[in-house]
């Protein structure tokens, strides 16, 4: 009875040690899945900084083009309103030389018909 209860406690011993192996390997086995859902948790929050950020240098680099554009189309305008105002310009400097002309010629028409209005009388008067 005795051999018993050694093999008994032996094998109670046996399974003891048996339940405590596969406690610390199930608790290591627990703490590999954890490191390895914490790595991978860390690697996806990697990727997604790495995207968010990939995300404000194109959002960037899309407003430094549009902003570019813009400034293309403001100095385009520019200098299209500038060759406007020197078209318009060159054009009112024709329009009063022209007047200054037809002025002019109007009053030389002017003076020779009072010449000649003079011219008459004068030589009514003899």
């Amino acid at each position: 009875m005795q051999l018993a209860s050694t093999m008994a406690d032996a094998l109670k011993e046996q399974l003891k040690q048996a339940c405590d192996r596969q406690q610390r390997l199930d608790a290591e086995r627990a703490a590999a899945a954890d490191r390895q859902r914490q790595e991978r948790a860390a690697e996806l929050e990697r990727q997604q900084r790495d995207l968010d950020r990939q995300s404000q240098e194109r959002a960037a680099e899309l407003e430094r083009q549009q902003q570019e554009r813009l400034e293309i189309q403001a100095r385009e305008q520019r200098e299209r309103t500038a060759i406007y105002q020197r078209e318009h310009d060159e054009r009112r400097l024709v329009f009063e030389r022209e007047q200054r002309d037809a002025a002019c010629m109007e009053r030389e028409q002017l003076a020779a018909l009072d010449r000649a209005e003079r011219e008459r009388r004068a030589a009514q008067e003899r």
